[in-house]
């Protein structure tokens, strides 16, 4: 019997001694530095390759590839002769003819220019094709040049052969509510040429 009180004695001083430990320490917190603020880089402009800056009618202006003088603008009306039907054809409604009478010298291996690439834009940015074109060498009246249909030579990827200096006679078809405000005549990689018909 004594084993037993003794046994019992022994498991009842255990958990005394047992409950009579000091606590386990608290945690010591870790110092965790302040935040800092990160500085956001600031953003830097993407530059956009350089347009060539605008220029007049009678500037002379060089590209890699041309030579190019917007020498005069004209404007037709509503109505213009074609030589190929032997009449007279029909601006669209609500729309006029107008003539560019320029100057083009290859300057590089270049000695074509496709009719995509000789576009007049509008005051709204909306580009128009030729309708008409004719040239011919050396320096005359550009206004007096035979112009042929283009525009269906335009819609199949066709162009103007430019083998040397020569004037020629582009005539578009413009809104008539373009009339006297800023359109854009864009030759190739030449830079633009603004200016207005009245």
């Amino acid at each position: 019997m004594h084993t037993k009180t003794l046994t019992v004695g022994m498991a009842v001083l255990a958990c005394l001694l047992a409950a009579c430990q000091p606590a386990p320490a608290a945690p010591t917190p870790t110092a965790v530095p302040a935040p800092t603020a990160t500085p956001i880089p600031a953003p830097t402009a993407t530059l956009a390759p350089a347009e060539p800056a605008a220029a007049a009618i009678g500037d002379v202006l060089a590209s890699p590839n041309w030579e190019v003088t917007v020498l005069a603008v004209q404007l037709v009306g509503d109505q213009l002769y074609d030589k190929e039907t032997n009449g007279s054809v029909l601006a669209d409604e609500g729309s006029s003819f107008v003539a560019l009478g320029l100057k083009a010298k290859p300057l590089g291996d270049l000695k074509a220019v496709p009719y995509a690439a000789l576009m007049i834009a509008d005051e709204n940015g909306q580009p128009h094709g030729a309708y008409y074109s004719g040239l011919q060498a050396g320096d005359v009246d550009p206004f007096s040049i035979d112009v042929n249909r283009c525009s269906m030579l335009a819609i199949a990827g066709g162009g103007i052969d430019l083998p040397a200096e020569s004037t020629l006679q582009l005539v578009y078809q413009i809104p008539q509510s373009s009339l006297g405000k800023e359109l854009t005549f864009k030759f190739d990689d030449s830079a633009p040429v603004i200016f207005t018909v009245e």
